[in-house]
């Protein structure tokens, strides 16, 4: 495996969904290129879209990421419609329209290397159909404002340790801690959504 380039740095996300969602943020704000990523996708294989996107992600989550970079994503989403979305289908030769369980986020670890974050977004591929995603990486994180909540949450009191959150919208979440939402409400957050 090569040597990343100097400034860049393994990717600190355990998760390919994860990591994907932040290869889209790190094109959009100019710090990385289509260009990489269709390099190292060349020539993925697979036998079904799924093991093609699967592998195209494995393959992906090792490109080396700019670390400074990471310290500046102000926003972050899983909207399959997304510029490293679209790369990795095209370059494999798959057309899900983003609408697969492969690009699901299964695990927040490491999004503190995110420490700019003020807005997440979990509509879209932010959660498994299939298994609640833990907040707990989220804990104390100290710029985060904006939640969108959309799916099964375990360690929902970690919302309560967010200083700057303000806003938390909420469509048809299901949560381990269904108060957390009057807490928030309470200190002064607005709370969106169906959920609200």
């Amino acid at each position: 495996m090569k040597k990343p380039r100097p400034g860049r740095i393994p990717s600190p996300f355990a998760d390919g969904g994860l990591h994907l969602a932040v290869l889209s943020a790190l094109i959009d704000e100019e710090y990385l290129s289509e260009d990489e990523l269709e390099a190292a996708l060349e020539d993925t294989e697979g036998e079904s879209e799924t093991e093609l996107l699967q592998n195209g992600m494995a393959r992906l989550h090792r490109i080396p990421l700019p670390a400074k970079a990471l310290a500046k994503i102000t926003a972050l989403d899983f909207d399959g419609g997304n510029v490293a979305y679209m790369t990795l289908e095209e370059c494999v030769g798959t057309c899900s329209g983003g609408e697969t369980d492969a690009y699901c986020l299964r695990s927040l670890e490491g999004i503190s290397a995110l420490s700019a974050l003020e807005s997440l977004d979990f509509d879209g591929h932010g959660g498994s159909p299939d298994e609640p995603l833990d907040l707990a990486p989220l804990a104390h994180h100290p710029a985060l404002k904006s939640l969108w909540m959309a799916g099964k949450f375990t360690h929902a009191a970690v919302l309560d340790t967010l200083p700057k959150l303000t806003q938390v919208t909420s469509y048809g979440s299901e949560l381990d801690d269904p108060e957390v939402f009057a807490r928030l409400r309470a200190r002064g957050v607005e709370i969106l959504g169906s959920d609200a």
